[in-house]
This record gives C-alpha cells, structure tokens and sequence, in this order.
C-alpha cells in the first residue's frame, strides 16, 4: 500500500482537509442567508418588495422564497467538530500550527452568525430551536479550539525555554 506522507510527516488528506473545511461551514452556514439577501436585493430592484422595509431581511408576503429546514445546519456543525478533533488529536502542522486561533475564531463566528440567523425569521414553532443548538455547539468548539490553542502555546513556550536553559 502507498505511503500518503511526506518526507516530514505530512498527510496531504488532513491538510487539504484543514484548509478548506472551515471555509466551507462558512459558506454553508451563511449559503442560505446570502440567498436570502440576494432575493430581497433583486425583488426590490424588480419593484415586488417595497423600498420602505427597514431591513432586506424583513418579511413581506412571499418572502423569504424558501424555508430552509433546520436541520442542513447539522452539516457545518458535523464538518465543524471533526475539525476540532483533528486539531486534538491530529498532527500539529499546516493551519493548526501556523494560526491556532484561526480555526476557532471562525467557528465562533459561524456560531454567532447561525445564532443571529435563528431569530431573524420566525418561520414555525420551534424551528429556530435546531439552529440555535447548532449555534451553541459551533460555539463551544471554538471555546475548545480556543483553550487547545492557549494550551499548545503555552507547552511550547516552556519547552522553548528548556531548550534555551539547556543550551545556556
């Protein structure tokens, strides 16, 4: 069977894997509001929304076009916590080791922005519920990603000074 490595270790699956999965929960998160805003953004143009809403996100009658179900967002948020396992337990290379706190700033954002995605529309009883679970959980792997990413810095830090002390 082939060796996936390079020479220094690298699995080029998991880097390709790093890079672009949180870029993607990005897109599938917002996907859905961003087409939201270019309906109301056409429909206004096309004179079928008034000019007089106070947001592109107020609703008017047949507006928003479609219902998203809640539970699409189960996606990012399953791509979001494989991201955050592979940054535990994976190799500390690529993403992980150049900006530690990326990753998690961004599933925070995520987090936030689903979160504020749940309250703008109020489609059926107790729709918003499953985004905003997904929200929290987005949230709280940013809060885990976060904490690894302090704890990484600091053993490195301290193994840093060994290596300085030692060679003193």
């Amino acid at each position: 069977m082939a060796d996936l490595s390079d020479p220094h270790g690298r699995r080029p699956i998991v880097q390709l894997w790093l890079y672009f999965s949180t870029p993607l929960t990005i897109v599938m998160t917002q996907g859905v509001y961003l087409i939201y805003a270019a309906t109301a953004l056409v429909w206004m143009g096309q004179g079928r929304r008034s000019d007089e809403i106070a947001s592109i996100y107020a609703p008017s009658p047949g507006y928003p076009p479609f219902v998203a179900p809640g539970w699409i967002f189960a996606i990012p948020t399953a791509l979001i916590m494989l991201t955050l396992i592979v940054m535990l337990i994976g190799p500390k290379v690529g993403p992980i080791a150049a900006h530690s706190w990326m990753l998690p700033f961004v599933w925070g954002i995520n987090g936030l922005l689903l979160s504020g995605y749940s309250i703008s529309f109020e489609y059926a009883e107790g729709w918003p519920t499953y985004v905003v679970y997904f929200a929290a959980v987005m949230g709280a792997c940013s809060v885990v990603g976060f904490a690894a990413a302090v704890v990484r810095s600091v053993r490195e830090r301290a193994e840093r000074r060994r290596e300085q002390a030692v060679e003193a």
